[in-house]
């Protein structure tokens, strides 16, 4: 979407045409004009002016409910509306909305949102003027069964009228709840207000962990913005709303809002949609086309995440109207995987706190797993740090196999891929389904955060539409190595679990392994599969000590070749990929390098045989946690190489 930048203004900072008095002291911590503070939030247009609204979340706030004039200069001061007097009966408003019949209409949360001192000043309460004479028309405060708690007044923070202008009088209000996470409706003809829920109106966890102003935001704001359909030949209209934190639209008949006697427990704090009439709420599946306005789309961009985050540069422009860029796809050892561009730079702080918000690190986004089915190459990239737009990517073959540092792709699209938080690696089974673990942890040094449950996430790659999230249960989660010349000590108990051909019971056997640790175990996948197994007197002496792998062999990932019976290993403490003919006795001797490099296979992070290949991921890890990455070199490397070829002549080819 472009939008046109002509007679459009900007202001670098915030101002007001008024001068403080004695009587301006409105609990605002004795501080009438802090201009840092002033964040713009919403705005409505006018005829000839423009009203511009600045909710009080901070000190030094001197009027909520301001305007200036479209024929005004490129940074206008804002002027308190009606006027200076009038400007101390609001307390904070965010986004107002004029009616066709020529009337200003807006919510005063009446909250004070000063960080640590936030206040209810007042009852929230619908305001509405008549902007031909800029005289106050009503003021009706809502009701105690409008609200749950005293949450819900902060988030009240849009209003939506819905009138004919044949019938000024009998107009409704639908007002969001983004805090307690509800509507409000007001009948102006009756003066009535009435509150309902429903799931729609909740915010997804799904959808959390997003970027705004290059800013991870973890808010869990519900129903946010309600627009209406023009009359149908029926003369009814439909609302289309969403929460915030959601990638879904939804709509329903606004005559099922209208009609309050439809709700249970009319007379309770919190009133549910009545089973008879809740399938009348209907997620929006088809596109809406509205004819485009000639002078383009009328956004205010107020970079309230920035504010937030206290990280906002008083010499940076506060309002702007932006005009989008063309996606920029980078190298993929220099970039980030193909996403809208940001015009984040990809620098690294020392401090992970210095990157807090960040949509692109280029420095902290370090591959972990590697997955290859058919024509497409999946690549992890694990939260363990901030400013990494995507943790499941892929590589086409197809399209990259000539390009040394192809860019990574979201899986299994930009939108669909914020469902996960953070997987480090996917298997693919003989069913064309992919399947992999999201820990549903940001593993930020010193201030992780679980986002979601962990889960098992399995895609259907022939359609690429996830066929299943399972969360675990709560009782499902309860040594010194030199890779890469960087001492470190990690106490990291079972890593990797490979898996053999059935045997004639059914059943195969299970290699595995810690990655602090020389040995390697088995089971048979019987005993897995088996839930009671554990009650078992005998339980583990069914679990099998295979042999000794060598001195300094701790190994990541391993990986069971059928055809040959060898199985591949992933040596950190070597860096380097070994090999062991399982019909060997598991010992030193029996353990071939196949290749080795400390600087190009420093710290390999995944392996996994498929078909007749071996695939690994170098990532050298322990220096970017420790050290320092050389960001002047390639530090991020995938390999591919065919069995036959490199067992060819070691101890682990065939044993005849």
């Amino acid at each position: 979407m472009k939008l046109k930048k002509k007679n459009l203004r900007d202001n670098s900072s915030t101002d007001y045409e008024l001068s403080a008095t004695k009587k301006d002291n409105i609990t605002d911590a004795d501080k009438f004009f802090i201009q840092y503070n002033n964040v713009p939030i919403g705005l409505e247009v006018y005829r000839d002016r423009v009203f511009v609204t600045v909710p009080r979340r901070r000190h030094g706030i001197p009027s909520t409910l301001n305007y200036v004039k479209r024929s005004g200069n490129k940074s206008p001061a804002l002027k308190p509306y009606p006027d200076t007097k009038s400007r101390n009966k609001f307390i904070s408003v965010y986004r107002p909305r004029v009616d066709v019949c020529g009337r200003l209409w807006m919510v005063d949360t009446g909250h004070l949102e000063v960080p640590g001192e936030r206040k209810q000043i007042q009852p929230p309460a619908i305001i509405v003027y008549d902007l031909k004479t800029d005289q106050q028309l009503f003021r009706y405060e809502l009701k105690s069964t409008d609200l749950v708690n005293e949450r819900s007044s902060a988030g009240l923070t849009s209003i939506t009228v819905d009138v004919d202008k044949k019938s000024c009088n009998d107009a409704y209000a639908y007002i969001n709840d983004l805090a307690t996470e509800g509507m409000v409706v007001f009948s102006l003809k009756n003066m009535d207000s009435w509150r309902f829920s429903h799931r729609s109106f909740v915010h997804d966890d799904r959808a959390m962990n997003f970027t705004a102003a290059g800013y991870v935001i973890n808010w869990k704001d519900g129903l946010f913005s309600i627009t209406l359909t023009d009359p149908d030949v029926n003369g009814k209209r439909k609302a289309i709303y969403h929460p915030l934190v959601s990638t879904e639209e939804f709509a329903i008949d606004t005559e099922f809002l209208k009609d309050n006697k439809t709700f249970l427990g009319h007379n309770t704090k919190k009133r549910e949609v009545s089973r008879s009439r809740q399938m009348e709420f209907l997620r929006l599946c088809l596109p809406l086309h509205y004819p485009a306005y000639p002078s383009g789309f009328r956004l205010l961009q107020d970079r309230f995440a920035d504010d937030v985050s206290d990280a906002r540069s008083k010499r940076e422009s506060d309002i702007v109207f932006f005009d989008d860029k063309e996606e920029d796809t980078r190298e993929w050892n220099q970039g980030p995987p193909e996403l809208p561009s940001e015009n984040n730079e990809g620098t690294t702080t020392v401090r992970p706190v210095d990157e807090q918000g960040r949509f692109f690190v280029q420095y902290n986004n370090v591959p972990m797993g590697v997955e290859r089915v058919g024509d497409r190459l999946f690549v992890t990239v694990p939260r363990r740090r901030y400013g990494i737009p995507s943790t499941l990517n892929y590589i086409d073959l197809t399209k990259d196999s000539n390009t040394r540092s192809p860019s990574l792709k979201p899986y299994p699209s930009i939108r669909r891929s914020r469902d996960l938080t953070s997987v480090y690696r996917t298997r693919a089974d003989e069913c064309g389904r992919l399947w992999m673990v999201d820990t549903g942890l940001l593993e930020i040094p010193g201030s992780p955060q679980q986002v979601q449950q962990p889960a098992i996430v399995i895609y259907d790659l022939r359609t690429d539409q996830q066929i299943l999230r399972y969360s675990f249960k709560n009782t499902d989660i309860p040594a010194a190595n030199t890779p890469t010349g960087q001492r470190f000590q990690w106490g990291d108990g079972i890593f990797s679990i490979t898996l053999t051909q059935p045997g004639k019971d059914g059943c195969r056997t299970a290699y595995f392994h810690p990655l602090v640790s020389f040995q390697e175990f088995s089971v048979s996948t019987c005993v897995l599969k088996n839930r009671t197994a554990s009650s078992d007197d005998n339980f583990w002496s069914r679990f099998s000590e295979v042999g000794f792998r060598g001195q300094d062999s701790q190994c990541t990932m391993h990986g069971y070749h059928d055809n040959s019976r060898v199985v591949f290993f992933a040596e950190v403490g070597r860096d380097a990929i070994s090999c062991w003919h399982s019909a060997r006795m598991l010992s030193p001797n029996n353990v071939v390098i196949l290749a080795q490099d400390r600087q190009r296979m420093s710290y390999p992070s995944d392996l996994h045989v498929t078909n007749d290949e071996v695939w690994v991921m170098a990532n050298t890890l322990p220096r970017f946690g420790y050290s320092r990455l050389d960001t002047n070199e390639y530090n991020f490397y995938i390999y591919r190489g065919q069995v036959k070829d490199l067992i060819r002549g070691t101890a682990c080819d065939n044993i005849m």
